[in-house]
């Protein structure tokens, strides 16, 4: 428990350092590569949109695995039901 609240501890405070710090945000690129701005600018939707398609994906793959492992049991179940009568 102790060791889970130090980490929660420690991911605070570099989300504060991250988020406080003007550095960290604001920085301009050297003139020679001013060009690449914009490029620069949706590198980071890129990424933020992969690691969402990665967690999307995941949980398709989860889903359609489980859904197809339930529907056999169920299925199972309905055959064992009618040879019964």
């Amino acid at each position: 428990m102790f060791v889970m609240l130090n980490i929660l501890n420690l991911i605070c405070i570099c989300f504060n350092f991250a988020f406080y710090s003007s550095s960290f945000f604001f920085t301009k690129l050297p003139k020679a590569y001013v060009f690449l701005n914009p490029i620069i600018d949706v590198m980071l939707i890129i990424t933020l949109f992969s690691f969402l398609l990665a967690f999307v994906w995941q949980v398709a793959i989860s889903f359609r695995r489980d859904f197809e492992y339930y529907s056999r049991i169920i299925h199972d179940l309905f055959k064992i039901k009618n040879s019964n009568n």
